[in-house]
C-alpha cells in the first residue's frame, strides 16, 4: 500500500487513514402499491415475494417456466443456480 504526502511524494506505508469516505448507495425505496419485492438475493433455499399479486411464473434463462404458484414463498433448492426471471399477475 502506498500513501501520497502533501508535497505529492509517494512513500510505502502499512496502514492509511481514509478522511472522507463516498460511496454509492440509496437511503429509502421509494416503492408503489403494485412493487414486487423478491428476496432474498441470491436464494439458497425459500425465496420470498412480497407484492399484490395473484400468480407468480418463474421462467429459466431458456425462457421454460420452472414455478408457478400463488403463495409468498417457494422452495428453489430442486433448481441449479444461475439467472431466473419472475413475471407476475
Amino acid at each position: 500500500m502506498f500513501a501520497q504526502t502533501e508535497n505529492g511524494t509517494i512513500i510505502g506505508c502499512k496502514a492509511m487513514y481514509i478522511k472522507d469516505l463516498n460511496y454509492l448507495g440509496v437511503d429509502s425505496y421509494d416503492l408503489t402499491d403494485n412493487s414486487l419485492i423478491i428476496y432474498p438475493n441470491p436464494v439458497t433455499n425459500i425465496v420470498h415475494f412480497k407484492g399484490v399479486y395473484s400468480q407468480v411464473w418463474v421462467y429459466n434463462s431458456s425462457g421454460q417456466i420452472v414455478l408457478e404458484t400463488a403463495h409468498k414463498q417457494a422452495n428453489m433448492s430442486q433448481f441449479q443456480g444461475g439467472i431466473y426471471y419472475v413475471k407476475t399477475n
